[in-house]
């Protein structure tokens, strides 16, 4: 790399980290209402809205179960980000709004959640 495409490097740097975390404020703020009815959690959440927290997941989904949980886990923020993106659009005038649609976009987010580990109560020793 030359000296002179330093400055042009360095600018579509910034706005690469720019439109991620752009990206990760819409996530977050438009998926903010599964937070408040309950299908996701809000760490899942936090989670699903940075570049690092999604590479974490998957990368934790496929260390502990192979592939199959890595492509769910894959899919789960797939769903995520077109539910969000969707809204957003919505909110902005550029897609009418579709109940039916944003219905199907949380059922299938739904589908797709990666499985929550439950404790269960244990036993008490008499």
């Amino acid at each position: 790399m030359s000296l002179h495409s330093l400055p042009a490097f360095i600018g579509a740097l910034m706005l690469i980290v720019f439109q991620l975390g752009r990206e990760g404020a819409i996530i977050g703020e438009r998926l903010l209402p599964e937070v408040q009815s309950g299908v996701l959690s809000a760490e899942e959440l936090k989670r699903i809205a940075t570049v690092n927290g999604r590479l974490r997941a998957t990368a934790r989904a496929l260390r502990k179960g192979g592939l199959k949980p890595w492509l769910l886990q894959r899919k789960f923020h797939q769903v995520a980000s077109e539910l969000a993106f969707h809204r957003f659009r919505v909110a902005h005038g550029t897609n009418e709004r579709d109940d039916a649609l944003e219905a199907a976009f949380v059922q299938h987010l739904r589908e797709c959640l990666p499985q929550r580990v439950t404790l269960k109560a244990q036993p008490r020793a008499a």
